[in-house]
């Protein structure tokens, strides 16, 4: 979801900080759980749902590397149900996700995001700010839109595709994610 959202990935360096390598590797071998985790680290969301009540949820007792999972799949729950309401507010679909930042750069919540939210997601190769900058003057001067400059001028480092084993599990992960959101009244 990024900075749209009150939910993100500051929950990584604050309980994770120094042991993302291992946590990563022990990741890959849990996918998916069984888990439902929220990893709000304040009181509130903005978005994809507004509400003041929202609170971060795990289940008590988790290993580290079940809780990092879980939350890594929370975040991907969240990140679905957003694009669902863009979806539906938009009428367009979302065929493809491209990622750049820190949480790209692990392939297990990349492959995580992918089964999640049933499309492909790319990893760009080019994450700064000053790429973003530079395509969106270009998109004005040299380019006739947004969308050519960002074609000529972003590459993809990584493409990762779902799996229909993955995302069956998944689906059925994301099904009971909104059902406790709605129990515990974040969204109707």
């Amino acid at each position: 979801p990024g900075g749209a959202s009150n939910t993100g990935a500051d929950w990584v360096t604050t309980g994770f900080s120094g042991r993302l390598q291992e946590m990563n590797v022990a990741a890959a071998g849990l996918i998916p759980t069984s888990y439902l985790a929220y990893p709000l680290r304040q009181e509130g969301e903005r978005f994809p749902f507004i509400s003041a009540i929202a609170r971060g949820f795990a289940p008590e007792g988790l290993s580290d590397a079940a809780l990092f999972t879980a939350n890594m799949e929370g975040v991907a729950y969240i990140e679905r149900y957003a694009y669902e309401l863009i979806e539906t507010l938009s009428g367009e679909t979302v065929s493809a996700v491209y990622t750049a930042g820190g949480a790209s750069n692990s392939d297990t919540w990349l492959t995580i995001r992918s089964n999640v939210l049933k499309r492909p997601v790319y990893k760009c190769a080019q994450v700064t700010g000053a790429v973003g900058a530079a395509i969106l003057a270009a998109s004005r001067t040299y380019f006739g839109s947004l969308t050519e400059a960002a074609q000529v001028l972003t590459h993809n480092e990584k493409r990762v595709q779902p799996s229909p084993g993955l995302m069956r599990a998944y689906d059925r992960g994301y099904d009971a994610f909104i059902r406790t959101l709605r129990e515990k009244r974040f969204i109707n």
